[in-house]
């Protein structure tokens, strides 16, 4: 797995937050709970009462590894989505609406 999921998830589980990030990335649920199963392995998370914390190795690691793959650039915070966009039109184009499809 590669580091920068290493430090998602364990943004995750610090912040408590939502393995769909994850999904996001390209991971699918099977490799997230083998990353997880890894985290847990070496011992920079650990269950508390049916809750995963990380340890004080993670939170070092997590420090590290902020340096490296925090997002700092505003504009990638959110992702573009174009399946909504429509293509620009003239501003001389005038609409005129098929009347078979009008229904008032």
């Amino acid at each position: 797995m590669k580091n920068k999921h290493i430090y998602l998830l364990l943004e995750i589980i610090k912040n408590n937050g939502n393995v769909k990030r994850l999904t996001h990335e390209g991971l699918r649920f099977s490799e997230i709970a083998d990353l997880t199963c890894k985290v847990i392995a070496d011992n920079y998370a650990e269950y508390i009462e049916d809750n995963i914390v990380l340890t004080e190795i993670g939170t070092q690691l997590l420090s590290t590894l902020t340096e490296d793959f925090k997002e700092r650039d505003k504009n990638n915070w959110i992702i573009k989505e174009n399946k909504s966009k429509i293509k620009k039109i003239d501003k001389d184009f005038i609409y005129l609406p098929n009347l078979k499809e009008l229904s008032f």
